[in-house]
């Protein structure tokens, strides 16, 4: 009901959502995701924000990475809260040069591999990540050589 100038409104049926604006909110989207991790092994939300990851030693890890992203499909399917598919995406961070892949689908969409991306402000690198790992390699090889000697 609106009170406006003294006038009343009629009473209307709310079909869904919450005004904007409203504190309770964010604590109903709280409320209507709160099982999105369920059954799922590595998971990070922030807001309606959400990073999946694992790390892959093997092809049966990549295999269970991609029962997660199946199970977070069935969630959204479940809950009608669809991913958008073009923002979904996969990195790989390894040192190593052959390592075990799987082509990770979204429903049935092919999910994309980037090189960088943006979470929370800010932007992982696959080239960045290299040059801090060799940077910390050359300030740990240094420190080895010096305690070696100087010992």
């Amino acid at each position: 009901m609106i009170v406006l100038n003294g006038a009343l409104s009629g009473f209307l049926p709310v079909r869904s959502g919450v005004p904007q604006g409203a504190v309770v909110g964010p604590l109903l989207f709280l409320l209507y995701i709160n099982d999105i991790t369920d059954g799922i092994s590595e998971i990070r939300l922030f807001a309606d924000d959400y990073i999946l990851y694992r790390q892959i030693r093997t092809h049966d890890d990549c295999i269970t990475l991609q029962q997660d992203i199946d199970k977070l499909h069935h969630w959204s399917h479940t809950w009608q809260m669809a991913f958008n598919s073009k923002n979904c995406h996969t990195m790989t961070i390894s040192r190593k040069r052959e390592r075990p892949t799987l082509q990770y689908k979204l429903s049935d969409e092919h999910l994309s591999a980037v090189e960088s991306f943006t979470y929370l402000g800010v932007t992982i690198s696959i080239e960045r990540v290299h040059d801090i790992y060799a940077k910390a390699t050359r300030v740990l090889n240094f420190i080895r050589h010096n305690i070696y000697h100087y010992t």
